[in-house]
């Protein structure tokens, strides 16, 4: 198989020699002073139109491989878009996920503090109506004996120290166990994270493949597009005869069409290129998402150890 530049000089050669043989054969049947213009013009309508089953054929096979491999290039990053919006909502949802554990926290200390508040004023309200229980039995218009008084002091106090132990008791008890609670969802919930971030981090991966990839087929196209506008300068610069007269009176469908072709490759090299830009824009941002969801596991595991230092 001959490479473009070979198969478009040969049959250029082959054109030109035909031309000029019929050119050769019109000139000698017609009178000094006619303009040849006219005729030089037929013989190449006539000519091209022999050799136009030949050459729109290779344009149009190059065109739709071409085509072919573009829509690929379309097709995969449209799917990497839809997994890159997939794993964003994913994000999302821990990071909602978060927030939740992170007000359950925050209510749990809050009702803690509560609890301890009522604790004490409960503790001073039965201080304070022991208090007035002494000093009532030691008036001594009661008539009370001090015997008596002593029994009752003593055991008030003693029922006033066993109640105050047993509520501490079961205070300690129902905070250890909503503790041991939180400590068991917060680690589910770690888990939880641990199980998304190793998704996201083989997501990740994937996408840089398919970035590297992009790049590579990038690559191809430029160097395809770069041989595609040397041969069009290069067919120009042979025959800029044959361009003048073209320009001045029909163009050659042929010519119209590899100019279209090249057009239309430039166009869609260069929406490749946008795609492949929103792709790479599209990487940099799971990056950092990921590292600021590293971040809050690593701050959420933190706040666990501590926590658990201090129970």
């Amino acid at each position: 198989m001959m490479p473009n530049g070979q198969w478009v000089t040969n049959t250029s050669a082959e054109v030109n020699d035909k031309v000029k043989g019929v050119v050769a054969e019109k000139i000698q049947e017609i009178k000094e002073g006619t303009d040849v213009d006219p005729i030089i013009n037929v013989v190449f309508v006539q000519i091209m139109g022999e050799k136009s089953k030949y050459i729109p054929g290779q344009g149009s096979g190059i065109k739709s491989a071409s085509r072919i491999s573009r829509n690929e290039i379309q097709e995969q990053l449209q799917a990497q878009q839809k997994e890159t919006e997939e794993e964003r909502r994913k994000r999302e949802s821990v990071e909602s996920k978060l927030m939740e554990v992170k007000n359950q926290l925050e209510e749990e200390q809050k009702n803690q503090e509560v609890m301890e508040v009522r604790l004490v004023h409960d503790q001073k309200l039965l201080k304070e109506s022991m208090m007035a229980l002494v000093s009532h039995l030691q008036n001594p218009k009661n008539g009370l004996p001090a015997s008596i008084f002593n029994i009752i002091t003593t055991s008030t106090s003693s029922k006033e120290t066993s109640s105050a132990s047993l509520m501490n008791n079961n205070w300690l008890q129902e905070d250890l166990h909503g503790k041991q609670n939180q400590e068991s969802q917060m680690q589910k919930e770690l888990d939880n994270l641990k199980d998304i971030l190793t998704f996201e981090k083989q997501n990740l991966e994937m996408t840089i493949y398919d970035c590297d990839k992009f790049n590579s087929l990038c690559n191809e196209k430029d160097v395809e597009l770069k041989a595609a506008l040397s041969e069009k300068q290069s067919l120009e610069m042979r025959h800029p005869k044959l361009s003048s007269q073209c320009s001045k009176k029909t163009i050659p469908k042929e010519l119209v069409d590899a100019n279209n072709q090249v057009f239309e490759k430039i166009h869609e090299e260069l929406k490749a290129r946008s795609m492949l830009h929103t792709a790479e824009e599209t990487k940099k941002r799971l990056l950092s998402e990921k590292s600021s969801l590293v971040a809050k596991i690593v701050q959420l595991e933190k706040k666990k150890s501590t926590e658990d230092e201090h129970a």
